[in-house]
């Protein structure tokens, strides 16, 4: 198993980074997933430790396991991807696309990522 990697940042720190992922009023989604499959081999063995909020991790598994191009990936493939239920992928996307940051195509009912997070 890979040693896990902590990175502290202050308040300002925090501020800076999320300053710089900020044009106009819009987040990019790919700001906060530089690269998907480094954030998933680096999170999967963290959902067994009881210091970690699993449900985070899973969330954001769910959202690095969509294609980074922007394609639409099925319920299915990311339930199998994940090794979880679709019924518990189905509500993560869910949640992620009432908050805007995935969206589902209407004609094949794919998931993909939103190219723009609009901040309230």
């Amino acid at each position: 198993m890979t040693p896990a990697i902590a990175i502290a940042l202050t308040r300002e720190q925090v501020g800076q980074v999320v300053q710089q992922a900020t044009t106009e009023g819009h987040l990019a989604v790919e700001a906060l997933l530089p690269d998907p499959e480094v954030l998933v081999r680096a999170l999967r063995g963290t959902t067994a430790n009881p210091n970690y909020s699993s449900s985070v991790i899973r969330a954001v598994l769910v959202l690095a396991t969509l294609p980074a191009d922007g394609s639409g990936q099925e319920l299915a493939a990311t339930a199998k991807a994940l090794s979880l239920s679709t019924s518990t992928v189905y509500r993560y996307l869910q949640t992620w696309v009432a908050l805007g940051v995935v969206k589902q195509e209407r004609r094949s009912r794919r998931y993909a990522r939103s190219r723009e997070l609009s901040l309230p």
